[in-house]
C-alpha cells in the first residue's frame, strides 16, 4: 500500500514538472488585428515568461508599402521602457525597421507577469496582408537573464494586419531544450488557432 502511495505521489510530482516545462520558454508576441486601408492600428507587444531579464535586444520589421509607422505607445506599468530604448531615426523606420535595446542598469533583472504589454506599435494600415515581425535582421538578438546567461530558447510571434482577419491568430509555443545527456530530446511544440494565415519564426 505504501509503495502504491509513493508511486502515485511521484506520478503527480512528475506531471507537475512536465506541465511546468511545457510553458517555460521566453516569448514575445505582436498582436494581430483586422483593419481597412487608412485605418490607424495599435499592436501591443506582450511577453511570456519575462523572468529576471537584464538585457534584451531585437528589431521589428514590416513592409513600408503596407504599413506607415506612426510611433510607439509606452505602458506606464512598464516605466523602464522609454523612448531612448528604440532607434527612432526617420531613415530607419521609413525603411520598415524599429530596433530595440534594453539594459537593466541595476543588474538585478526585471520580471513581468505573462501577457503584460511592454509597449504598443502604431501604424497607418495601407493595404495587403501586412506582417510585423520580431527578428534579428538589423541587430543581433540578445536575451540576458539574471545569472548572466544568454537564453537560447525563445520564440517570437508575428502580427498580421489585413481586412479579412476576423479573429486574431493565437499561436502558443513551448520549447523543451536539449537534455544534457541526450541532445536528441529537444523539441518545439506549436498550438495554433484562429483565422489563417499564420506566420512564425
Amino acid at each position: 500500500m505504501f509503495r502504491k502511495c509513493l508511486l502515485f505521489c511521484f506520478a503527480v510530482w512528475w506531471a507537475g514538472v512536465l506541465l511546468g516545462q511545457a510553458d517555460c520558454s521566453f516569448g514575445l508576441r505582436v498582436q494581430s488585428t483586422a483593419a481597412q486601408p487608412d485605418d490607424m492600428v495599435t499592436l501591443p507587444v506582450t511577453a511570456h515568461n519575462f523572468t529576471e531579464v537584464i538585457g534584451l535586444q531585437y528589431n521589428h520589421s514590416w513592409d513600408p508599402t503596407q504599413l506607415q509607422f506612426l510611433g510607439v505607445t509606452y505602458n506606464p506599468q512598464v516605466p523602464w521602457i522609454l523612448e531612448n530604448h528604440f532607434n527612432l531615426t526617420p531613415e530607419v523606420v521609413a525603411g520598415g525597421h524599429l530596433n530595440f535595446a534594453f539594459l537593466d542598469n541595476t543588474l538585478q533583472g526585471v520580471t513581468l507577469p505573462d501577457d503584460q504589454p511592454l509597449y504598443s506599435l502604431r501604424f497607418i494600415y495601407l493595404g495587403g496582408d501586412a506582417v510585423v515581425t520580431t527578428d534579428g535582421s538589423q541587430v543581433p538578438i540578445e536575451i540576458i537573464v539574471d545569472d548572466d546567461e544568454a537564453l537560447g530558447e525563445y520564440y517570437f510571434l508575428h502580427a498580421h494586419v489585413n481586412p479579412g482577419l476576423q479573429e486574431p491568430p493565437q499561436i502558443l509555443a513551448a520549447i523543451a531544450p536539449q537534455a544534457c545527456n541526450n541532445p536528441n530530446l529537444g523539441q518545439i511544440e506549436l498550438s495554433m488557432s484562429g483565422v489563417m494565415p499564420f506566420s512564425y519564426q
